[in-house]
């Protein structure tokens, strides 16, 4: 963008009538540079492949193809100095004084109307466009021109007159884009980046979302193509900026100025399309598993040699390729006549989506627009495995030791990149070896990444047999699963039990354990081995015996 100071000023001719005084009045905006007065910008196109948004149509700097007299065909050409201004139309003779007085050509070579199914469709940044490209005629003294208003129309007569300001002409068309243009909304274009008739010094990207329902082949759906009886009408405006050094009433001189769309042949074209895995590169018949990513391919042929030119593809999120799509990208054919690849789609979740191709046409065929291609996303089948960690963190390797605290970890498996799960897992802890009876639940929401949160450590676990088992929910996405049973054993522990014989006051009966006659005693007894968080339980009989050896009967105390 650059930035400049204008006004409003009427430089209309007196000869114009009232209607054309009150149209100039509107269109003409005169540069001048004015000390102590607010800027304003313009979409500055005077530096190779700059762009510019007006009211959600894109302005780009041209220089590039179709550039030459034979590749481009004029529907509107205005030549007049220094302002011109006019549309296009089949009518004749002109009676509007718009066509009359802004130096509209007369000639339906170059002045002509245009059907909507003959428009180029171009894919940017995600946006599917009706693209016009502009060829201007400037001297090279004084190359700068202003484009000050641009509309475009849609209606069912190709032969209207009577253009108006709200771009109906007098109601009989659907005003599609309005630049609305004004001293802060005007376009600078430079006619040396291209120089020469033929060339592209501007394309205009229309938004394919603004065209009414009427000009889609089905009104209720706006499934393409557009439709051949419904006709395109472009109102421009130039030269009402004094842009060039030593302009004075406007900017336009020397040639003509026209817009343009591709030279079209007769030949009838035929395009089919294929929709490849995009990480594979294999075909896709109608389903693929949610999370594929996808890329359509088309190829073109026809009776008249291989096709040349581009493909545009659209991407829907529907099964029948309505509604407003998403640009695909447009691509050119390679030299078999096929456009490989559009732009990526994905990861696409469960679902039903499409892709339709269109052929914009080329010297010797006539654009032509694929079947829909339906493509449906299958919710996606999910493995779920566990691992039954100590607290250490540590895999449990055979039995644990008793007294052991473990958790247990899950993943769910064959999730697709870029498309996590969702949902829950819940943890079900069994005191049997097999996952069968009851069980302990612990339910965790998984993590956006897909992950899975750990269960909680167990207390502190006895000699015995457990067991995990983990149950995905599930998600739109991805069905649910169950982890196998994981089996885990405590084992028990070695004790070894230690005695000492005290006499009633707790002391101990030294070696070589020898008392005087009727002393009491009593015994002792310590379990050695326990784990510290786990102790020991059961009982302990302690045994009495009348012999030296611990043989024979005895009397017991438990």
């Amino acid at each position: 963008m650059t930035v400049a100071a204008v006004r409003v000023r009427s430089a209309c001719k007196s000869s114009m009538n009232r209607r054309v005084r009150d149209l100039q009045s509107r269109r003409r905006i005169t540069l001048e540079a004015l000390e102590d007065r607010a800027l304003m910008s313009v979409v500055d196109l005077t530096s190779a492949g700059a762009s510019g948004t007006i009211n959600g149509a894109i302005y780009r700097q041209g220089q590039t193809s179709p550039a030459g007299s034979g590749n481009i065909q004029s529907f509107v050409r205005l030549q007049q100095t220094p302002i011109e201004f006019g549309y296009n139309t089949n009518s004749r003779p002109y009676t509007d004084p718009i066509l009359l007085n802004g130096g509209t050509g007369t000639s339906s070579t170059f002045n002509h109307a245009i059907a909507l199914n003959s428009l180029p469709i171009v894919s940017i940044a995600g946006q599917a466009y009706v693209e016009f490209t502009l060829d201007m005629n400037q001297s090279t003294t004084a190359p700068l021109l202003s484009l000050d208003e641009v509309q475009v129309s849609v209606a069912s007569s190709p032969s209207l007159q009577g253009y108006t300001t709200d771009g109906t002409y007098n109601h009989q068309a659907t005003l599609v884009y309005d630049m609305q243009g004004g001293p802060s909304t005007w376009v600078k274009l430079d006619g040396s980046l291209a120089p020469g008739s033929g060339s592209s010094d501007m394309y205009l990207d229309i938004p394919l979302s603004a065209f009414p329902n009427s000009a889609f082949s089905n009104p209720a759906t706006r499934a393409l193509p557009l439709v051949g009886n419904q006709y395109l009408y472009l109102y421009s405006h130039f030269g009402g900026q004094n842009v060039n050094t030593g302009d004075t009433s406007g900017s336009a001189n020397d040639g003509f100025e026209e817009w343009a769309t591709p030279t079209l042949g007769s030949a009838v074209s035929t395009i089919n399309t294929t929709i490849y895995n995009a990480d594979s590169l294999q075909p896709i018949v109608n389903t693929a598993p949610a999370g594929v990513s996808v890329e359509d391919a088309a190829a073109v042929t026809g009776s008249s040699g291989v096709a040349t030119g581009n493909v545009t593809f659209f991407f829907y999120n529907n099964i029948s390729g309505t509604g407003t799509p998403i640009g695909a990208g447009t691509v050119p054919l390679n030299a078999s006549g096929v456009a490989a690849y559009s732009d990526i789609q994905g990861p696409l979740p469960t679902g039903a989506y499409s892709f339709v191709a269109r052929y914009n046409g080329d010297t010797k065929y006539l654009p032509s627009t694929s079947p829909v291609e339906p493509l449906t996303t299958l919710i996606r089948p999910t493995t779920t495995a566990t691992a039954i960690l100590d607290a250490a963190g540590a895999p449990i390797v055979g039995a644990a030791p008793p007294g052991s605290s473990v958790y247990d970890t899950a993943t769910i498996g064959n999730q697709a990149s870029a498309l996590p799960a969702t949902g829950t897992l819940t943890y079900e802890f069994f005191n049997t070896i097999d996952g069968t009876g009851a069980h302990v639940d612990q339910t965790v929401t998984l993590n956006p990444d897909g992950t899975v949160p750990n269960s909680s450590l167990t207390a502190a676990l006895a000699a015995g047999s457990y067991s995990y088992i983990a149950v995905y929910s599930g998600d739109a996405n991805y069905l649910p699963s169950t982890s196998p049973v994981e089996p885990l054993t405590v084992s028990t522990v070695a004790t070894s039990t230690d005695t000492q014989i005290t006499d009633v006051n707790n002391i101990p009966i030294p070696f070589p354990y020898t008392v005087p006659l009727g002393t009491s005693v009593q015994d002792t007894a310590t379990i050695t081995g326990q784990t510290a968080l786990l102790p020991a339980t059961g009982t302990l009989t302690y045994e009495f015996f009348n012999t030296i050896d611990g043989t024979g009967s005895h009397v017991d105390q438990t």
